[in-house]
């Protein structure tokens, strides 16, 4: 136990200047046990996660319980854990940095003198890496019963922010040819509180993130399934905390580093592509006639696919 009152770090660089000096023992007002050592230096390393995980998701991520959680806030000082993570909750929001790092490692590999050409084809091949992994990652369960609610269920909404957002506009739009009640969560007017009221238990929600990863997407998909709706998250490694919350877990793999300022896509459109064609496929003749009619409804209205 500390021998006196510590004072509470306001910001992540001062989490971290805390940190060294409990592991170099100048702060050895602050003692913490293992488990606690543990967690402090896991949730330093993942700010992201730290900042929108619950303390219940932290805990079962380092293993540990909730209450070792909550007293290493107290021992650093905080009121609560709540207050403890909203350190690391400032730093995401203020932060923001990731897509400019990411251009600054493409200016700095631009200084290699590579032609369009050459970073035209590195891009690609990261992309078809990310394909590989996506393709790796997916498990016969996990695809059969995510096509079955996806073609099945009453209502299928689909969220994704920043990035994400373009992918699932792709998702809403391929899917809504072939079944009816397919949309995207956010409405504009209302907003997604408003939108997650429509749906009732048993319906499916499909979450759409990366790192950086919003923490609007990763509540929505949180309380969804806490209403009993069906979550199915699309992200970029299975400790996203889209994952935690979903009841399948898609992963595609976004790593552009270097060769990008921003996440590729390439494997979450394929993964959408697939899951539309397999939804089809399932539906047979119901999903032809949405389809045929969807082209009548063109042919009417004298416009262009």
């Amino acid at each position: 136990m500390p021998t006196g009152k510590a004072i509470a770090p306001l910001t992540l660089d001062q989490l971290k200047e805390l940190r060294e000096g409990i592991h170099t023992g100048k702060k050895q007002n602050i003692r913490l046990g293992r488990r606690s050592i543990k967690v402090f230096d896991g949730m330093i390393a993942a700010p992201q996660q730290a900042a929108v995980f619950s303390i219940s998701d932290l805990a079962k991520q380092f293993n540990v319980n909730a209450s070792t959680l909550s007293r290493l806030a107290r021992t650093l000082g905080y009121a609560g854990f709540s207050d403890f993570q909203e350190v690391f909750r400032r730093y995401i929001a203020n932060t923001g940095h990731f897509y400019s790092e990411q251009a600054s490692l493409l200016n700095q590999s631009a200084g290699e003198q590579r032609s369009q050409i050459e970073l035209t084809s590195e891009i690609a091949d990261k992309e078809r890496r990310n394909i590989d992994g996506m393709l790796n990652a997916i498990t016969p369960q996990t695809l059969s019963a995510t096509v079955d609610l996806l073609a099945h269920s009453k209502r299928v909404r689909i969220y994704g922010m920043r990035q994400a957002f373009a992918a699932a506009v792709s998702l809403s739009y391929m899917l809504g040819l072939v079944r009816d009640d397919v949309s995207l969560l956010n409405i504009a007017e209302h907003g997604v509180a408003h939108s997650l009221a429509q749906l009732t238990p048993g319906d499916t929600l499909v979450c759409i993130g990366f790192n950086p990863y919003s923490r609007n997407t990763v509540m929505t998909g949180r309380v969804a399934r806490e209403q009993d709706i069906q979550v199915i998250a699309i992200t970029d490694n299975h400790a996203s905390p889209l994952a935690t919350a979903a009841n399948y877990t898609f992963i595609t793999p976004t790593h552009t580093q270097g060769a990008a300022f921003s996440n590729g896509l390439a494997a979450t459109t394929v993964l959408a592509e697939a899951l539309t064609n397999l939804v089809a496929q399932q539906l047979g003749e119901q999903g032809l006639l949405k389809l045929e009619y969807h082209e009548e409804l063109l042919a009417a209205l004298q416009v262009e696919a």
